[in-house]
């Protein structure tokens, strides 16, 4: 739940581009919801939440597209927000987040976690033949979290056809609700 509970907007930007197809050896979701069954159960209670783009790139669109689009898109972070983690949503833990994240045409296509980390790659299929890949690394503990995501998108409609970003995301835990 702390990991994507409220990334903000930037995050929101970018995955609504999402796009890409699945590879044959996938892991299963059960393979990743044991995976994600061993990082600990995050705390009910009030959490504060940062998301701050940490790079922005067009590499084939013009300068001024990219320069225009990298403003636009630094003007809107880093992103703060606070949000109240439920007893129930502190129960499901991290890997009814996971599943979550899958909904829709995006797949694992490789997961890894253990008692304090996460590594992982989604890719996901999007409207008018765009793809993207998001490559997630972090930790986890029941009061914090912290999260980079890689996004690599290709879309007609991305100027230049291509958008190459990281996110991070940090949440810890300031109170109860």
């Amino acid at each position: 739940m702390l990991l994507r509970r409220r990334p903000g907007r930037l995050l929101a930007a970018g995955l609504a581009l999402a796009a890409a197809g699945c590879a044959p050896d996938a892991p299963s979701d059960r393979e990743i919801l044991e995976q994600a069954e061993r990082l600990p159960q995050p705390r009910p209670g009030r959490y504060s939440s940062t998301t701050r783009l940490a790079a922005f790139e067009l590499p084939r669109a013009s300068p001024q597209e990219a320069d225009r689009l990298r403003t636009r898109m630094g003007g809107l972070e880093p992103q703060r927000s606070e949000f109240c983690l439920t007893p129930e949503q502190a129960r499901e833990g991290f890997a009814e987040m996971l599943k979550r994240s899958q909904q829709g045409n995006c797949r694992f296509e490789r997961f890894g976690a253990d008692e304090r980390q996460l590594s992982a790659e989604m890719r996901c299929e999007g409207p008018g033949a765009g793809s993207s890949v998001i490559r997630m690394k972090g930790t986890a503990a029941a009061e914090a979290s912290r999260m980079t995501l890689s996004v690599e998108q290709r879309a007609p409609a991305i100027p230049g056809g291509e958008l190459r970003m990281e996110l991070e995301i940090s949440n810890r835990r300031i109170g109860d609700c």
